[in-house]
């Protein structure tokens, strides 16, 4: 019987310390930085704008969310 190899992936808040465990973090945001994010003591290791939902798809979210 063979092992299949398995990757794990976890949700974290960018706010959120690093930790050992974290592994490859990944920035998915279309336009700029958070604000509330300085860039100089940036927490993520790579950032994948063309993952990150569209403007009005994040709009209707934003509203529904109130």
């Amino acid at each position: 019987m063979t092992r299949k190899k398995t990757t794990t992936i976890k949700l974290k808040s960018l706010k959120e310390p690093r930790e050992d465990s974290d592994g490859v973090r990944i920035l998915i945001a279309r336009s700029g930085f958070p604000y509330w994010l300085n860039v100089k003591t940036k927490r993520w290791d790579e950032w994948w704008k063309e993952l990150a939902p569209s403007k009005s798809l994040w709009q209707d979210f934003v509203v529904d969310e109130k």
